[in-house]
């Protein structure tokens, strides 16, 4: 799985004056390994897995090397350049040119369409049939594809085009300014103009204008943004929803701007400055320190590469190796009439005439050695090439072989016509099956083949193959996951829980510890105490510590192993001055055997506990003692919901032969809740881009509401607010068999009556299906008056059938949408049509929005499905809900919504109230806005549940540099008449800079949420609150702007709470833990730091740096916090001619056991003797101390000292020598020398062609030495 999941949406770059354009493919499906640079001679693309750069250039099919926008849509490259609209096939590199007039400016993407905008309005790519149709007319500055709505950025204001409804639509509450940009974050579009950034917001509609700064780069962390404007850095803080200069540390000169979860990288044009900000540390490289060109343009960085883009070249910084690598940027070379030769389009061969024969692509082979005592070695290949046949009449065929993923290979054949020829497309391989405007099938994978024949206005799509993956369908509920468990009576935790008496009872809590005998000599370790006496016992004692190896429940005087201990180990409790023994040959019977480990997080209310015996009679509750009070249900007092024990109030619950003989006797079928933002699809891996999520009905967009993980088949919801605690979530995609042999083939020709209406036949074969369909289009109008009616009809060999209509029409102020499906009982839909409570028969949705008057949205839906089970028995699930949209820009506004669901098991309704309000108060903006969530869901006369959620959100801003936002949200979720649970959230956020020199910010977040348990309550808290203050005394005087400080505070926690009292009220606002009821578990941080920086002159920095923390964790009782402080001072020095020098000191103190201290000193010492010699002396001497305390110190030096030197023959050919030497010292082995030689070759003498080889050696004086060698050849064409 990449990391965390990839959002795998579609995306494009538009330049911004003269910055390049940057466009990583990370998020792409189809050329997640590719970087894509524009530059003054083309597009530089950098492959990750080959470490090899290529280019795009009019010679590949570019109309220009100029580049204004770039963008990938499922393996699709589109580019916009002054000359035109061009794009290829990442996998043929089949480049086509499309003929629009003007100026493109702006290019989006969805499922069905390619967006196009300019200064000719705007267009859209049909990518099936592959023609052009137009939309609106009008100069469009950008354009930002988002779920239902295409925006665009315009002289005159902000419009939308209605991808639900098709028809463009104004934004009568977004202010009316001339618009040029359009910045997309995760909850706000940013819409900038020359004097004013206006936000959207996309959950509650509302807008807000803020000054501008003229913009020339940005970058984005989440909605955190950052603006370079006239080489100053602003940022957007989120959380106070205000604009500032960014004053973390002082810049100058900045050109480019990256961010990521740890760093911002500032390109300037004395170099790249890295500044961390959960450090606040900076680094920087200039040309005495690694790089070549001082003055930056932009900068990118990804996880293992940073980018620097200059007037000459792009260098990057392998972050493994440390070493920078160059790519000159140079004007393409003329194209040469040989019949072989190399360039950068590949490998040519003109053998034929009028053909070109390109060999595009990659090809490497690395292996690793490591030699010492034993030899160790592993490799690894990828060949992912093209062979390109290329027609003088730019007709091209393509063979393809991409094996990087090794799972699933792909490889093909791919051929291109031209527009009047029959035969426009025929491609082979791994493909997905695909239909005009007919979904009643579902989309395949398949290994085989298509072809797309044309003939004036009509087509005919060929397909045919073995199907490569089978349909799928699951179903979740809330935001939960289930949990189904089979535990047997003998798989209690062995050796994990003890009594400290003989008798459980509660003690007083103090100082213990635990003293540990495992009785093998050879476990013994330093601080194992040889021969000692405690209990009355003498042994080889080791100790734990609480917190690290145990936890200790004091009010049921319990201890608790964090790992399971032996039977045969020695086990003996020092509390209090008393010596207790737990275990040993005389004393036993202290082990509880009646606690079974369940699983965590655990809902409370959702367990159902079901006790059988062998011969499968289900056994009450109440026989176990588990359930007093008669309801069928494990009492709260027995289940530790958090940390997932079962605890049985008998110390042996089940017969003696159980324990004594391990005899299984009894089984518990345990189902339960656990809370999670992860849903875990059944199937695995899934093909991509086959899914389709419904959430009540209603389906959901990828990348917008949601993101999956195609491998690991996990999804995750983006918006909190999308899925409720009682959300129908119905997932339908295909799951990848690879194996599967099932035959697959269709004809469907395309007949195109006019520019209107398309009919299209077609005839499929599904494994032993045959399926006779008919679909087509009909289309008509313009603007505020169309029509679209698109009709699907299949009937197959059985005379079963299938039929979809979808009318969408538009007529002034009225827009409508509605859909049928209907299935007979025969056909088969290989299982596209499960639902829930069985087969789908019959569907009809209808969507329909007035608008009466400019500020006013009347909304509607009606969805209704009759669902049938495998008993023929009819199931009715219907939705619908009705909006009420209040837009004025200037007064109050906002929505009401009102829906009711009826579904077999239940009925919901859901009533939603959103109001939102901005105004100014003597030269202060107070922005507010309140959400009301009232859902109800009935399932009988004897069970209803009910959510009530409401949110306040005020935002405020004073003229004298005060801005602040709280936030406030209370959810209450209701059985029957009783309180089941009750969430509650404080944010706030305050930023001030009132006094000129300091700049404070703080950030407080709450959340506690109540889960109401029988007469009992448990309680789960999460606290943070930090506080910043920057100082800058240069604001009170120029000469004092040397220094700069700045000191922080922070403090988290997380804590659970189990049995409260019933009537117990929290208190409102929580500063600290809460020391009531029992404490099953707490996590909690505490730190401040402090912060100097000294500038006396331009090339001279000390910069120091104090933090303490202090952090524990425990079960039961209060963590004990062990401190850890940390000293650091670093200094870099410029001298003219001498290079670049940093030293370092650092010191670390982490106060547990043992208490372990780490010193270290660095010095580096960086020359550029000319641009083809560098070297590089370093040294650095660590120091690693172990205090045990009642012993002597373990300690540990080293000190290294390495030189290295670095060679270029060319940019792209060089080596690096290392010649250094280590000396350590243990307290167990002495002191040891080692010599550290090492060699790194990089060559790349020719063109296509490139070597590395790296060898590095430890040669310990007395010893064996170690030897790590590898090697990687490559080939790019």
């Amino acid at each position: 799985m990449i990391e965390l999941l990839i959002i795998l949406i579609t995306i494009s770059q538009k330049q911004i004056g003269h910055q390049p354009v940057i466009l990583d493919g990370i998020t792409d499906i189809y050329a997640s390994e590719f970087i894509f640079l524009s530059t003054p001679y083309g597009i530089y693309t950098f492959d990750r897995h080959s470490e090899i750069w290529g280019r795009i250039t009019q010679a590949h099919g570019l109309p220009d090397n100029q580049i204004d926008i770039i963008g990938l849509d499922e393996g699709i490259l589109w580019v916009a350049t002054p000359g035109g609209l061009a794009s290829a096939d990442i996998r043929l590199n089949d480049w086509q040119t499309y003929d629009l007039p003007g100026t493109i400016e702006g290019v989006a993407f969805d499922d069905e369409y390619v967006w196009v905008a300019g200064d000719f309005g705007i267009k859209r790519f049909d990518k099936y049939i592959e023609t052009w149709e137009e939309i609106a007319h009008g100069h469009v500055r950008h354009i930002v594809a988002e779920k239902k709505h295409i925006w665009c950025a315009t002289d005159s204001g902000v419009v939308r085009y209605n991808r639900e409804f098709e028809r463009m639509e104004a934004v009568p509450a977004a202010p009316k300014y001339a618009y040029s940009y359009i910045i997309n974050t995760p909850s706000r579009f940013w819409f900038i103009a020359q004097d004013h950034f206006v936000a959207y917001k996309k959950d509650t509609e509302e807008w807000t204008t803020y000054p501008a700064h003229a913009m020339s780069d940005y970058a984005h962390l989440g909605d955190s943004l950052f603006v370079v404007s006239d080489g100053t850095v602003y940022f957007f803080d989120p959380g106070s929803d205000s604009w500032r200069e960014f004053r973390e540390i002082k810049l100058d000169n900045v050109n480019g701007i990256s961010v990521d979860e740890e760093n911002i990288f500032f390109a300037t044009v004395q170099g790249l400055l890295i500044y961390n900000w959960l450090e606040t540390s900076r680094t920087v490289y200039n040309r005495n320190n690694g790089l070549e060109y001082d003055s930056l343009i932009d900068v990118y960085q990804d996880s293992k590469f940073i980018f620097v883009i200059s007037q000459y070249a792009i260098e990057y910084l392998d972050t493994e190796t440390a070493i920078w690598h160059i790519e000159q940027l140079k004007p393409p070379g003329e194209k040469r009439e040989k019949i072989f030769y190399l360039d950068e389009v590949g490998a040519h061969a003109h053998l034929i005439n009028d053909v070109d024969i390109v060999l595009q692509g990659r090809a490497f082979y690395s292996t690793i050695h490591s030699i010492a005592e034993t030899h160790m070695s592993s490799s690894n290949e990828n060949i992912n090439l093209k062979l390109i046949g290329k027609h003088s009449s730019n007709r091209l065929l393509a063979l393809y072989y991409d094996d990087t993923d090794k799972e699933q290979v792909m490889y093909g054949f791919g051929y291109r016509g031209l527009e009047e020829d029959v035969l426009y497309r025929c491609n082979g391989g791994y493909l997905t099956s695909e239909y005009y405007e007919f979904d009643i099938v579902p989309t395949f994978s398949t290994f085989g083949g298509n072809a797309k024949l044309r003939y004036t206005s009509h087509s005919m799509e060929i397909q045919g193959g073995q199907l490569k993956s089978r349909p799928q369908t699951d179903f979740f509920t809330g935001r939960q996951s289930e949990n189904n468990l089979i535990l047997f009576d003998t798989h209690y935790s062995k050796n994990t829980f003890y009594s400290i008496y003989s008798t459980p009872q509660m003690i007083t809590m103090g100082f213990d510890t635990l003293f540990v005998d495992d009785r093998i000599a050879r476990t013994n370790k330093i601080d194992t105490r040889i021969g000692y006496t405690i209990g009355g016992i003498t042994g080889d004692f080791d100790v734990l510590i609480n917190g690290i190896d145990y936890f200790i429940d004091y009010n049921r005087g319990t201890v608790h192993f964090l790992d399971p201990r032996n039977n045969s180990d020695i086990l003996v409790l020092l509390s209090n001055s008393e010596e207790i023994v737990l275990q040993s040959d005389s004393v036993t019977g202290h082990e509880l055997e009646n606690i079974y480990f369940i699983g965590t997080s655990i809902i409370p209310n959702s367990l159902v506990l079901t006790i059988t015996d062998t011969t499968g009679q289900e056994h009450p509750l109440t026989e176990f003692g588990l359930d007093n009070n008669g309801d069928n249900r494990v009492d709260a007092e027995f289940i530790q919901y958090n940390i997932g024990y079962l605890s049985f109030p008998q110390s042996r619950p089940f017969p003696d032969e159980v324990y004594d003989a391990t005899v299984h006797i009894y089984t518990m079928d345990i189902q339960f809740l656990s809370q999670s933002v992860f849903y875990f699809l059944s199937h695995k891996p899934i093909l991509k881009k086959s899914e389709k999520i419904y959430v009540d009905g209603t389906q959901v967009t990828s990348g917008i509401d949601y993101i999956i993980d195609y491998t690991s088949g996990i999804l995750l919801f983006l918006n909190e607010d999308i899925v409720s605690d009682f959300s129908e979530i119905e997932i339908h995609y295909a799951s990848v068999e690879r194996q599967g042999e099932d035959i697959f083939y269709s004809v469907q020709p395309n007949i195109g009556i006019n520019n209107n209406i398309n009919i299209a036949p077609g005839f499929s074969s599904i494994k032993d299906e045959q399926i006779f369909h008919i679909s087509g289009r009909f289309q008509t109008g313009t603007g505020n008056t169309s029509v679209k009616f698109i009709p699907q009809v299949a009937v197959n060999d059985e005379q079963a059938w299938a039929q979809d209509y979808s009318l969408i029409t538009n007529y002034s102020i009225l827009s409508v949408n509605t859909e049928y499906r209907g299935f007979s009982q025969e056909f088969e839909t290989f299982e596209s049509s499960e639902k829930k409570y069985g087969s789908l028969r019959h569907s009809g949705l209808i969507i329909a929005r007035l608008e009466p008057l400019t500020s006013v949205q009347l909304e509607g839906m009606f969805k209704r499905e009759y669902q049938v089970d495998s008993l023929e028995n009819q199931y009715i699930a219907q939705y619908m809900h009705g909006k009420f949209n209040y837009v004025h820009p200037k007064l109050p506004n906002g929505y009401i919504l009102v829906g009711k669901d009826n579904l077999p098991d239940y009925e919901k309704w859901k009533i939603q109230v959103n109001a939102n309000y901005d105004f100014h108060i003597l030269k202060s903006r107070i922005k507010t806005s309140s959400v009301v969530r009232n859902i109800i869901t009935h399932f009988n006369e004897e069970k209803k549940n009910k959510i009530l959620e409401y949110i306040l959100h005020t935002n405020f801003s004073f003229p004298f540099m005060v801005y602040g936002d709280v936030y406030y949200r209370h959810n209450q979720i209701y059985m029957n008449t009783a309180e089941e649970k009750c969430e509650e959230e404080i944010r706030g956020a305050l930023n001030v800079d009132v006094i000129p020199g300091f700049y404070y910010t703080g950030n407080y977040s709450f959340q506690a949420t109540t889960f109401f348990i029988d007469t009992v309550q448990d309680i789960s808290l999460r606290y943070y609150f930090y506080n910043n203050l920057n100082i800058a005394p240069g604001r009170w005087y120029t000469k004092l702007s040397i220094v700069n400080l700045s000191c922080g505070i922070g403090s988290n926690f997380n804590e659970y709470i189990s049995s409260l009292p019933g009537a117990y009220e929290r208190p409102f606002f929580v500063m600290k833990p809460l020391e009531d009821g029992f404490l099953s578990s707490m996590t909690r941080l505490d730190s401040y730091y402090g912060m100097i920086q000294f500038t006396p002159f331009s090339n001279f920095l000390i910069w120091a740096k104090h933090t303490m923390s202090k952090s524990g964790f425990a079960y039961y009782t209060m963590p004990d916090s062990k401190p850890t402080t940390k000293d650091e001072i670093k200094i870099e020095y410029e001298p003219k001619y001498v290079g670049f020098l940093i030293a370092s000191w650092s010191r670390r103190n982490h106060k547990s056991y043992p208490t372990e201290i780490t010193d270290n000193i660095y010095f580096e010492w960086n020359k550029p003797w000319s641009v083809m010699l560098r070297t590089k002396l370093s040294t650095n001497y660590s120091i690693d101390r172990d205090d045990y305390g009642w012993i002597r110190e373990i300690d540990y030096s080293e000190l290294r000292v390495d030189f290295e030197t670095l060679v270029r023959f060319t940019t792209k050919s060089f080596i690096t020598l290392n010649l250094g030497g280590m000396k350590q010292e243990t307290d167990q082995d002495g002191v040891t020398y080692s010599l550290l030689p090492g060699v790194s070759i990089n060559a790349n003498f020719f063109m296509f062609l490139f070597l590395r080889f790296d060898y590095t050696s430890t040669i310990p004086i007395h010893g064996s030495a170690v030897h790590t060698l590898s090697a990687k050849i490559a080939g790019q064409f």
